[in-house]
């Protein structure tokens, strides 16, 4: 039950617990089973060959990996974080998910268009407010220059 095993430890750790390796370890862990379930010979399993098929495929509403995992291959936030995840990347998508790959892609262009637009929106406003702020500035009759460019604290005594 290696493959289990290690899939729990990747997904447990602290340093390595990011939404964008869910996906990738899953399908590992999925692949690995697969694996020990086909082989024959002296790498075939004798005894946890039924906890195999039954982690793998067993019947009703609760078990098997499909009936467990089916909705996190088709949810598209999880898919966009394995995506952008730098280990992964797109080519992750050949094993996890083959259908949605241009799906995906273009959802992280919207998403970057959005992000980039409301940056461009930000930048203005902030160079709009810099702009009339200096103009107030310059404007400002000349005894009041000083206390835009430099207030000046105070003290009062009683």
């Amino acid at each position: 039950m290696k493959p289990l095993a290690n899939c729990l430890d990747r997904l447990q750790t602290e340093e390595k617990a990011y939404l964008g390796v869910l996906l990738p370890t899953l399908t590992l862990m999925r692949v690995a089973l697969e694996r020990m379930e086909e082989a024959r010979g002296d790498q075939a399993l004798t005894y946890a060959k039924p906890l195999v098929r039954a982690l793998l495929r067993q019947e009703g509403n609760k078990g098997g990996f499909n009936n467990r995992f089916s909705a996190m291959f088709k949810d598209l936030d999880l898919l966009m974080a394995s995506a952008l995840h730098p280990n992964y990347g797109m080519t992750t998508f050949n094993s996890v998910a083959p259908n949605m790959k241009e799906e995906i892609f273009q959802r992280i262009v919207k998403e970057m268009k959005a992000l980039i637009r409301q940056e461009t929106r930000q930048r203005e406003t902030t160079a709009r407010t810099w702009r009339q702020w200096r103009s107030m500035r310059r404007s400002a009759p000349t005894h009041l220059q000083s206390c835009v460019t430099q207030p000046r604290l105070t003290r009062r005594t009683t």
